[in-house]
């Protein structure tokens, strides 16, 4: 489906063919993650948070390169060439799925969907929709944030998916010493606080990419916590559902920064960008100290809270 979805913006001959090929693309790649992040379940508690980080570390490592080589072969050769060289990357990876072992899925009662009406587990998905939106409004719109064009653009990119590398490759070690909730909240607090600092850094070219670094690093704690939590507040066979809502929030909130940062870039120009991002930050920041769905299990006796092993 994402193979199909490139192909058709790649040969689209106006704007709607290229939107449609971009949902069809979308829906591909939204159906692919949560199926690898489920994977994560066959891991004991002990060991998942690390688990969760080596799928996220793939899709981190592919940011790191797809997204400034697009951007760079766009900027060189226009659009359609960057969607040919995705096109055949999804083609390398469709070859090896055959021989990758099967994943068995745990059974589906009736009543898995009932998570849906549970608060707890939407609190949650709205908070990770809420704590993406800063990031992706400062990434979709970086070349008017930092005023620059060309090579920066891209290097910049670069940066914030090494950091994003680093970040996930951390996390695991941060949700095992002080829990999950609080790596949520000390990304959320970076990414704000990063954000924030373009005003400043963005003058300068190395300010800026070491800012950029921050910001990979920062987003990077929130994604592996929220999976984590929810794998540990819904039974076995509703975690891949969970997992899956999870992942749609993470496409909300990169919805949502580029429609908010486009509103804000219309009604108040591109000095009004990077204040939209830190007001945005400051309420994810809030959310993330309300929103404890943990406690109520433990109040009622359940299961552990999502957050290191023996922590409560």
């Amino acid at each position: 489906m994402f193979l199909a979805g490139i192909v058709l913006q790649a040969t689209a001959s106006g704007f709607p063919i290229v939107t449609t090929g971009s949902v069809l693309a979308g829906l591909g790649a939204a159906a692919y993650m949560p199926t690898a992040y489920s994977s994560g379940l066959l891991s004991d508690q002990a060991n998942r948070a690390r688990s969760l980080a080596v799928i996220a570390n793939g899709a981190t490592a592919a940011l790191v390169v797809g997204a400034p080589l697009a951007i760079r072969v766009g900027q060189l050769w226009e659009w359609r060439p960057s969607l040919w060289i995705l096109a055949a990357l999804a083609i390398a990876a469709i070859i090896p799925l055959r021989v990758l072992p099967p994943i068995i899925a745990p059974p589906a009662p009736q009543g898995r969907w009932k998570i849906l009406a549970d608060a707890r587990v939407l609190s949650l998905i709205g908070v990770t929709a809420v704590v993406m939106t800063p990031e992706f409004l400062a990434v979709t719109y970086l070349p008017t944030i930092l005023h620059a064009s060309g090579s920066l653009v891209p290097i910049a990119l670069l940066a914030f998916g090494g950091g994003g590398l680093v970040g996930t490759t951390v996390v695991p070690l941060l949700v095992n010493w002080r829990g999950a909730r609080f790596a949520v909240l000390v990304g959320a607090c970076g990414v704000t606080a990063f954000t924030a600092l373009l005003a400043v850094t963005s003058a300068t070219q190395i300010g800026a990419v070491a800012t950029m670094f921050a910001v990979g690093v920062s987003g990077a704690l929130t994604v592996v916590p929220q999976h984590h939590r929810l794998i540990a507040l819904v039974p076995a066979a509703a975690a891949p559902v969970a997992i899956g809502l999870n992942g749609s929030a993470l496409y909300v909130g990169g919805a949502m920064g580029a429609a908010i940062g486009g509103a804000v870039l219309a009604a108040f120009g591109a000095g009004g960008l990077l204040p939209a991002t830190a007001g945005i930050g400051l309420l994810s920041i809030v959310l993330c100290l309300v929103a404890r769905p943990e406690a109520r299990v433990l109040a009622a006796g359940g299961a552990h809270d999502g957050d290191a092993p023996g922590r409560r």
